[in-house]
C-alpha cells in the first residue's frame, strides 16, 4: 500500500479558519489516503453541498459571491496537490475527484462578466488559479527551504500534467512552457533551478505524454501560440536525419496546417527526447544522479510511446 498522507492547511491552524475550508479539507483529508472507503463520486457529492448556492438554499446568511468562494477553492486543490507525491497514486485520486464534480448537475453562475459560466461543468477559474499559482523555488545560499519547494513544485507538475491527459484542462502550453525552460532555453546558471526545470518538465512526459504527442503538428489558437514559443536550443537544433522542416504538415485528416499555427511539431518532440537523452547519458556530469535517472525515464517513455486514435485538432 502507498504511504499514508500527512496533509495540512495553514490557514486552518488560525485561531478563526474559515469553516468551509475545514469541512473540504476533512473531505479530502479521508478521500486521498491510500485506505479511504471514500469513493471519488462520494467526495464529489460532500464537496459540492458546501458551495454558496448550496448553503444559501439551505438558509445560510451572507455566504460567499461564487467567484470568490471559486477561486479559494482551487487554491485549496492546489495546496493539497503540492502535498502529494508525484508518483503517489492519490494524485489520481484527487483528478478523479474533479472529473466527478465536473459530472455533477451544473448551476449558472456569472464569474467576471456578464456570461455565465456552468459550476461545476466549466470548472470555472480553475485556470485563472492555476496561473496565478505558477512559480519557481526560490533560491538563495541561506534559504533552507528549497528542497521543500522543489518537492512541491515537482508533484504541482505532475498533477497539473494529469489533469491535461485526463482531458479536464487543455493547457498545453503549461507543458511546452517548462519544457522550453528546461530543455530549449540555455540551462539556468544556478544548477538547483535548472534541476528543479528538468524534473518539473519530466512530469509532463510521465503524466501526459499521450496527450501531447496526439497534438504534434496540429492547430493552435493563437491565444496558446503566443506561449507557445520555441526556444533558441530547439530553433537552432537539427536533428540527426538532417530532413529540412517543411512549410506545412498533414494534418489526421489530410488537411495542410501552417507551420505558424503549429505549437508542438515533431522536431520540438524529437529534441526534447534528445536533450533528455544527453542529460541522462553525455551530459550527466551536468546534473545530479537522481536527475539523470529522471532524464533517461522520461526519454525512455518518449521512444516507447505509440499513436493513438484521437479527437481532431483540425
Amino acid at each position: 500500500m502507498a504511504a499514508m498522507l500527512n496533509l495540512r492547511i495553514e490557514s486552518l491552524e488560525d485561531d478563526d479558519p474559515w469553516i468551509i475550508e475545514q469541512k473540504n479539507f476533512n473531505i479530502l483529508n479521508d478521500f486521498l489516503q491510500p485506505d479511504s472507503k471514500i469513493s471519488s463520486k462520494e467526495a464529489a457529492y460532500q464537496i459540492n453541498e458546501f458551495t454558496p448556492m448550496k448553503r444559501e438554499a439551505r438558509g445560510e446568511k451572507d455566504v460567499e459571491h461564487p467567484e470568490s468562494y471559486l477561486f479559494e477553492v482551487w487554491c485549496f486543490f492546489i495546496e493539497i496537490s503540492k502535498q502529494i507525491p508525484h508518483d503517489h497514486p492519490s494524485q489520481d485520486k484527487l483528478v478523479s475527484l474533479i472529473k466527478n464534480l465536473k459530472s455533477l448537475p451544473s448551476i449558472g453562475v456569472q464569474i467576471w462578466g456578464p456570461k455565465e459560466s456552468m459550476l461545476w461543468g466549466d470548472l470555472p477559474l480553475i485556470k485563472a488559479a492555476w496561473a496565478e499559482d505558477w512559480q519557481e523555488p526560490h533560491y538563495s545560499v541561506d534559504y533552507k527551504y528549497f528542497d521543500e519547494d522543489f518537492r512541491r513544485g515537482v508533484n504541482w507538475h505532475a498533477f497539473s500534467a494529469r489533469l491535461l491527459q485526463s482531458g479536464l484542462t487543455d493547457w498545453y502550453f503549461y507543458a511546452t512552457r517548462i519544457l522550453r525552460m528546461a530543455l530549449e532555453d540555455e540551462p539556468h546558471q544556478k544548477k538547483g533551478i535548472a534541476e528543479y526545470r528538468i524534473c518539473a518538465a519530466a512530469q509532463w512526459i510521465a503524466h501526459s505524454r499521450q496527450a501531447i504527442f496526439q497534438r504534434l503538428d496540429t492547430k493552435f489558437s493563437d491565444g496558446d501560440l503566443n506561449q507557445m514559443g520555441e526556444g533558441p536550443l530547439c530553433k537552432a537544433w537539427k536533428c540527426k536525419k538532417g530532413k529540412k522542416s517543411k512549410k506545412g504538415k498533414q494534418g489526421k485528416k489530410g488537411k495542410k496546417v501552417k507551420k505558424s499555427k503549429i505549437g508542438i511539431s515533431r522536431k520540438r518532440w524529437n529534441f526534447w527526447k534528445a536533450t533528455f537523452q544527453a542529460f541522462g547519458d553525455e551530459r550527466s556530469e551536468e546534473v545530479s544522479d537522481k536527475t539523470a535517472s529522471v532524464c533517461r525515464m522520461a526519454a525512455e517513455q518518449m521512444m516507447g510511446i505509440k499513436a493513438t486514435p484521437g479527437p481532431s485538432h483540425e
